[in-house]
Protein backbone atom coordinates (compact mmCIF):
# COMPACT_ATOMS: atom_id res chain seq x y z
CA UNK A 1 0.00 0.00 0.00
CA UNK A 2 2.58 2.08 0.62
CA UNK A 3 4.53 1.72 -2.73
CA UNK A 4 0.92 2.51 -4.26
CA UNK A 5 0.56 5.67 -2.61
CA UNK A 6 4.43 6.90 -3.83
CA UNK A 7 3.24 5.99 -7.49
CA UNK A 8 0.02 8.07 -7.43
CA UNK A 9 2.03 10.55 -5.91
CA UNK A 10 4.74 10.37 -8.47
CA UNK A 11 1.83 10.49 -11.06
CA UNK A 12 -0.25 12.99 -9.74
CA UNK A 13 3.25 14.74 -10.12
CA UNK A 14 4.18 14.46 -13.74
CA UNK A 15 0.57 15.44 -14.61
CA UNK A 16 0.50 18.79 -12.72
CA UNK A 17 3.54 19.41 -12.36
CA UNK A 18 6.26 18.49 -14.63
CA UNK A 19 3.93 17.90 -17.99
CA UNK A 20 3.09 21.41 -17.85
CA UNK A 21 6.61 22.68 -17.50
CA UNK A 22 8.12 21.02 -20.48
CA UNK A 23 5.03 22.17 -22.55
CA UNK A 24 5.95 25.57 -21.08
CA UNK A 25 9.51 25.70 -22.08
CA UNK A 26 8.69 24.29 -25.15
CA UNK A 27 6.14 27.04 -26.06
CA UNK A 28 8.50 29.23 -25.24
CA UNK A 29 10.88 28.03 -27.20
CA UNK A 30 8.74 28.37 -29.83
CA UNK A 31 7.66 31.75 -29.88
CA UNK A 32 11.43 32.93 -29.49
CA UNK A 33 12.29 30.70 -33.01
CA UNK A 34 9.49 32.17 -34.48
CA UNK A 35 10.19 36.20 -33.28
CA UNK A 36 13.97 35.36 -34.30
CA UNK A 37 12.45 34.53 -38.09
CA UNK A 38 10.23 37.23 -38.29
CA UNK A 39 13.58 39.76 -37.25
CA UNK A 40 15.71 37.83 -39.84
CA UNK A 41 13.49 38.13 -42.19
CA UNK A 42 12.71 41.48 -41.73
CA UNK A 43 16.48 42.84 -41.27
CA UNK A 44 16.79 40.84 -44.81
CA UNK A 45 14.56 43.37 -46.44
CA UNK A 46 16.22 46.15 -44.96
CA UNK A 47 19.63 45.38 -46.44
CA UNK A 48 18.55 44.75 -49.32
CA UNK A 49 17.24 47.96 -50.22
CA UNK A 50 20.25 49.42 -48.73
CA UNK A 51 22.38 47.56 -50.67
CA UNK A 52 20.15 48.49 -53.50
CA UNK A 53 20.46 52.57 -52.57
CA UNK A 54 24.41 52.04 -52.62
CA UNK A 55 24.47 50.22 -56.33
CA UNK A 56 22.12 52.82 -57.70
CA UNK A 57 25.02 55.51 -56.00
CA UNK A 58 28.00 53.46 -57.35
CA UNK A 59 26.53 53.92 -60.65
CA UNK A 60 26.27 57.17 -60.55
CA UNK A 61 29.54 57.80 -59.27
CA UNK A 62 31.31 55.51 -62.28
CA UNK A 63 29.31 57.22 -64.57
CA UNK A 64 30.93 60.59 -63.36
CA UNK A 65 34.49 59.28 -63.38
CA UNK A 66 34.13 57.94 -66.63
CA UNK A 67 32.65 60.72 -68.39
CA UNK A 68 34.60 63.27 -70.21
CA UNK A 69 35.92 66.56 -67.97
CA UNK A 70 33.56 68.73 -69.84
CA UNK A 71 30.67 66.11 -69.23
CA UNK A 72 31.38 65.77 -65.65
CA UNK A 73 31.73 69.74 -65.11
CA UNK A 74 28.70 70.15 -66.68
CA UNK A 75 26.44 67.52 -64.43
CA UNK A 76 28.31 69.00 -61.01
CA UNK A 77 26.86 72.19 -62.14
CA UNK A 78 23.70 71.08 -62.97
CA UNK A 79 23.82 69.07 -59.61
CA UNK A 80 24.66 72.22 -57.95
CA UNK A 81 21.54 74.33 -59.23
CA UNK A 82 19.29 71.56 -57.62
CA UNK A 83 17.91 72.39 -54.29
CA UNK A 84 17.10 69.32 -52.21
CA UNK A 85 15.11 70.14 -49.62
CA UNK A 86 15.64 66.75 -47.25
CA UNK A 87 19.72 67.21 -48.03
CA UNK A 88 21.45 68.52 -44.25
CA UNK A 89 24.21 71.09 -45.02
Amino acid sequence: MDQEFFIAIFGAACIFILMPTIIGYFSLQEKKLKLQRELAQSGGAAVQKEVEDLRVRVAVLEKLVTDGDRTLASEIDRLGRIETPNRPI
